[in-house]
């Protein structure tokens, strides 16, 4: 998946700085990672050479924490399930604002 998803982002204007692809034994694996696994993920890709941490894969529970995240990185932290859902909303012509929920859903 890390080629697929470096060339979309190329294709698209942005470089990918660093990848952390969380494997599991098995699909169902994934909704097991905790919020400690989830942690250490995020901050083993950040840097100040990271403007946005951006998570792929619906499995991985990630929006739970990813508002949190924000404050202590100080960068957008963008689960594919909420970037999913605001799309949906705002395609939609629903513009709420969902503070609490991410920058993306409370700011945009």
């Amino acid at each position: 998946i890390q080629p697929r998803m470096q060339s979309f982002f190329r294709e698209h204007g942005y470089e990918v700085v660093r990848f952390n692809h969380m494997k599991g034994p098995q699909l169902t694996e994934y909704t097991r990672v905790t919020a400690a696994d989830m942690i250490a993920a995020l901050r083993s890709i950040d840097g100040p050479d990271v403007e946005a941490l951006i998570q792929f894969g619906a499995n991985l529970p990630l929006a739970a924490i990813a508002d949190e995240a924000e404050r202590w990185l100080g960068k957008p932290v963008i689960p594919v399930n909420t970037a999913t859902y605001w799309h949906a909303l705002r395609h939609n012509g629903i513009a709420d604002k969902m503070p609490g929920h991410t920058r993306l859903l409370s700011e945009f």
